[in-house]
This record gives C-alpha cells, structure tokens and sequence, in this order.
C-alpha cells in the first residue's frame, strides 16, 4: 500500500498544527481567515479519505490498516468535523479561535487513530490523544488558564483511561501480544476464559467513565459551540474503541456480553429518564446523545457480523448529528427552556438553527423515519434475534421516555412564545437580541458558513437515510473487516 493513503491524517494534523500556531496571535481577522481556510482543507482531506480510502492493505509493517471500517469511521469523523467547525463560525461572542479549532481537530485526529490501528496500543493511544485534548480545552476558560478545571477532567478521565489501560495490557499478555487478529485468534483458543470476560470489562467500564466525563461537559460548562463539539466527539471514539475491543472477543460469546447487556440497557433507561424530566435544553441533549450512543454499542452485544453492521450503521449516523447538535445548541446559548421559546417562529438564522436542533433531536432520539430510528430499530431487531428480548423491551421504554423529552423541546422551538416561558412572562433582553446579534457580529463569509453548516446538519438526517442502501453496504463491509462472521 502506498504511504499517499495517510494524506488525510496529515491534513488534520498539519491543521491542528497551523491554529495551534494561529492561536498565539491576537489579531480576530488572522482567526477568522484561519478558520476558513481549515473548513477548506478538512473538506480536501475528506475528500481525500473517500478517494483512497478505497484501497486495502496496511503501513508500518502492519501497525496502520486501511480497511472497509476505517473508511467509514474516519470519513464519518471528518464530515462530522466540518459540520461543527462550520456551525461554530456563527460564533457571535468570537469563542471560534484557532486554540478550540486545535483542540477538534486533534479529536478527530484521535479517532481516526484509532479506526487505523490494529493493535491495542494504538486503541489507547488514540483515546488517551481524546481524554488530553478535552482536559486542555477545559483549561482555558474566556481566553484565561484555569488549570483546576482541567485538573478535574484529567482525575475523572485518566481514571477511566487507567482502567483502559489496564485491561489492554491484560488482554495483551495473555494473547502474547497486542495485535487484535491475534486477539482474536486467543480468544477462540480459550474459551471460555473467565479472566479474559473480566479482562475486557476494565477496559469498557473505562471507556464508558470517558465518555459520561465528556458528555458531562454539556451540562456543567458554559455554553461554547467547538468545547461541545470536541467532546461529543471524544465520547464517540470512546464508542469507536468499545467497538474495536468488543469485535476481537466476539468469540467469547455470553460470558462477557451479558455485562454489556446491562450496561447498555442501564444507558438506554437512563438517558430515557433524564431526558422526559430534563430541567433544560442541554441536559436533555447530552442524555440523548448518550442514550443513543448506548444503543449504538448494543450492536455489539449480539457478537455477530448483522448485530455489528447495525450497530455501525446507527454510529455512522450519530456521529454526523451528535457532535454537531451540541453544537449548534451551544451557538444558541440556550442555558433553559425559556431561552428557545419561540424560536421556530423566527426567521432567518435563528429559525433555521430551531429546524436543525429539531432535526437532530429526532434523529437522536430514533423518531422515524430519520435516520436514528432505521439504525436503533435494526440494532434491536438484532437483539431480538440474539435472545435478548429484555434489552429490547427498556429499549423501547427507553424510546417512549426519550419521544416524551423530544416533544418538551419541540413545543418549547415551535408552540410556545418567548412571554410564556419568562420569568414574569417578559423575555428577557440578552436572550431577545440572541440572534440579531448574530447579524451584526459576524463577517459575511463567517454568516454563509454558518448556515450552510446548519442547514446541512438539518438536512443530514434525511439524506442518511435516502442512502441508506449504499452506506449499510459499507457497514456491512466494516464489520466483515473486523473479522466478524
């Protein structure tokens, strides 16, 4: 195989690269044209995974694959990338500065580590990238270090990266080995193994601690498009690695996905809990998100190769509308319902970000016939068919208690005013000039990007689902290359 297969990751790595240096300067017009011109060269890089990604083989004797599931993991990474980076140019508060585009794009670079990597090194290295980058962005708060805040996230975050950690290096040792073929091929010789079923329990326990400390971020943090994204981002590769793990012990049979069972059914409850009675817009996003992303990973609870191209198929589709739903609800502002009251009703800019969180909501929340309902019932129909018939059923009181959360936002965008939802029916001024500023603080070119990332990620959810036949190939294709049958 030829090295050109790596240009999209030097592309994304040379960007974070660039705002990492652009970040220094002080000057908004030199961050502005920054931020333009990495939407053009990730749009060349994705370009560019779709191209060579095609090719099979591997680089580094072995230690980077280019395969069928990372296509479909980096290329849904990188378009997923540019939609958060687009929407988070309509930044009126300038909070788009090259340091929070560096800190995305190592994520993404991250995750595109890990959809390569072909040992279990290269799965922790990938997700440690993630767990750093999250922890350096919560360091700079309004432009100034507030190294507690990072110092929190690196205690929560390196101890499930520890717990990662550890497990990888048991899993290791007693493959005699990292390479995940060989993994693979350990596992089949052993079974069943009661210290390779706990083996693989660290390490998702850990990455499960992972992406609920990045997702926490939505709820606790000020409202910041690109910190948002980021994480979403981070919780993705942390499902991207529960993947990579889960096919290499997909021998193993019930002994260990009993566990994840309840793991993801415990998730789908939750979220579906949080999310009916959520005091906010925020809260009930982020527990959607990681309801949906639970789901996604019960794909792999049923072990074979239909349960895990559904469960792709789902993850393909939370990662182009997740990280950018984040975003584009930290661009609003919006700290409680009150805040998007009525803002279905607006024109222009703010009304097209109503249809987009909408959108995404729906999808998020598996509402047909977008394209989160095709995937999250394919994963359960799975689960059905692997005797799992009690994981479907909180997957469906799941779906009821999400649907409820659902229809809070939407009355809240769409049927409700402003007058309604304010304390002592007036809306309040900040919220009142949300949008108008918008129009004023933004360059022209900023405000195109804008909305042509929201109206892309309005559109996402629909147009996922109208090629539905050619990318469930693709992750049919993708679970065939991580040697499931």
């Amino acid at each position: 195989m030829r090295s050109t297969v790596l240009l999209p990751e030097l592309l994304v790595g040379a960007c974070a690269v660039a705002c990492a240096v652009v970040a220094r300067s002080r000057s908004r017009a030199l961050h502005r044209m920054a931020g333009l011109g990495i939407l053009l060269f990730l749009a060349v890089a994705l370009g560019l995974e779709l191209w060579l990604g095609a090719a099979i083989g591997t680089l580094f004797q072995g230690g980077f694959s280019q395969d069928r599931f990372a296509l479909f993991i980096k290329a849904a990474l990188l378009l997923s990338t540019l939609i958060v980076l687009a929407i988070a140019e309509g930044d009126e508060e300038g909070r788009a500065d090259s340091f929070s585009r560096a800190m995305v794009l190592l994520t993404c670079f991250g995750g595109m580590v890990v959809a390569s990597a072909t040992d279990l090194v290269g799965l922790w290295a990938g997700l440690a990238l993630a767990v750093i980058v999250i922890a350096a962005e919560a360091a700079i708060v309004e432009g100034r270090a507030d190294p507690a805040r990072a110092l929190s996230q690196l205690e929560v975050g390196g101890a499930g990266l520890a717990l990662v950690g550890l497990g990888v290096a048991i899993l290791a040792a007693m493959a005699g080995g990292g390479d995940l073929h060989r993994l693979s091929a350990a596992v089949a010789a052993q079974r069943p193994a009661i210290g390779l079923v706990l083996a693989f329990i660290l390490p998702l326990v850990g990455a499960t601690v992972v992406a609920v400390q990045m997702l926490r971020t939505l709820v606790t943090d000020e409202p910041d498009p690109l910190r948002s994204g980021a994480a979403v981002l981070g919780a993705g590769v942390c499902g991207v690695v529960i993947f990579r793990i889960a096919a290499a012990v997909a021998a193993e049979g019930p002994e260990w996905t009993s566990f994840l069972a309840v793991l993801v059914g415990a998730g789908i409850v939750g979220a579906g809990l949080v999310a009916a009675a959520a005091p906010g817009p925020r809260p009930q996003i982020a527990v959607l998100i990681l309801g949906q992303l639970a789901l996604c990973v019960g794909g792999a609870v049923a072990s074979d190769l239909l349960g895990m191209t559904e469960g792709l198929f789902l993850l393909g589709a939370w990662l182009l509308v997740a990280p950018a739903a984040a975003a584009l609800l930290d661009l609003t502002r919006a700290s409680s319902w009150h805040s998007l009251a009525g803002m279905g009703s607006l024109r222009g800019f703010a009304g097209a970000c109503a249809a987009g969180l909408l959108a995404s909501a729906l999808s998020l929340a598996a509402i047909p016939p977008l394209a989160g309902s095709v995937g999250g019932f394919g994963v359960l129909l799975e689960l059905a068919r692997a005797g799992y018939g009690w994981l479907v059923a909180l997957g469906l009181l799941g779906w009821v208690l999400v649907l409820v959360g659902v229809l809070r936002l939407a009355r809240a965008l769409y049927w409700e005013t402003a007058a309604d939802e304010a304390p002592g029916g007036k809306r309040p001024r900040g919220e009142a000039a949300t949008f108008r500023r918008f129009a004023a603080g933004v360059s022209v070119p900023q405000r195109l990007v804008a909305w042509s990332g929201v109206v892309v990620l309005a559109v996402v959810p629909a147009a996922y689902l109208a090629l539905g036949n050619p990318i469930h190939s693709l992750a049919f294709q993708a679970a065939e290359a991580l040697g499931l049958r």
